[in-house]
Order: structure tokens, then C-alpha cells, then sequence
């Protein structure tokens, strides 16, 4: 339904500036293919906007005290911050035809 509604926002309005995000997962979508199949999306589905953007978000761990507060598990406890450097380097590799913004 997310993948339809994005299509959907692109062909409705492509006038619009749109900038999609995709926070970057360890061991979930970390990786080139997967970032790349994801890019592939967006590229197909936002073909007619005129003004897309794409950005890469990189994981931290900003909200585990959340989850403590809930008392809930943490799921990626133990995870470091992503290195900006590293998902920079994804960044540059990826195949787009729209802009893919800079880490930051």
C-alpha cells in the first residue's frame, strides 16, 4: 500500500517537491542491492515528477531510551550509529536518474 501511494503521489502531482527517505538498517538494508532496488522503485515510480528527491537516512540510535521508558526491548541494543562515511560511499555507487541527497 506504501509503495502504491508513493507512485500514486508522484503521478498526481508532479509539480510537487517530493524528497523520499529511507532510514539505512544494519543487517536489514544495508547493502548496495538493497539500496539500489529501492532507488530502482522510486526512480519507476516518481518518472514524471518534476521535482524528486531521494535521501538516505543513516541509523542511530537516538530512541532507545524510548523503548526503556516503555519497558520495552530494544531491538538493535548494541547497534552503533551508522558511519555517515559508509553510507556515503553507498550513496555514490547507486544507479539514479533522480538526485540522491548528500549524507548528512
Amino acid at each position: 500500500m506504501i509503495l502504491e501511494n508513493f507512485a500514486k503521489l508522484c503521478a498526481e502531482f508532479p509539480e510537487k517537491p517530493i524528497v523520499a527517505r529511507t532510514p539505512v538498517i544494519p543487517g536489514f538494508n544495508d547493502t548496495l542491492e538493497e539500496l539500489q532496488t529501492i532507488t530502482d522503485f522510486i526512480n519507476q515510480a516518481g518518472q514524471h515528477a518534476q521535482n524528486l528527491k531521494y535521501e538516505l537516512l543513516p541509523f542511530h540510535n537516538f530512541g532507545s531510551s524510548k523503548y526503556e521508558f516503555q519497558g520495552k526491548p530494544y531491538t538493535f541494543a548494541g547497534y552503533k550509529n551508522m558511519d555517515k562515511s559508509f553510507l556515503e560511499n553507498l550513496r555514490k555507487q547507486l544507479k539514479s536518474e533522480i538526485p540522491i541527497l548528500e549524507i548528512r
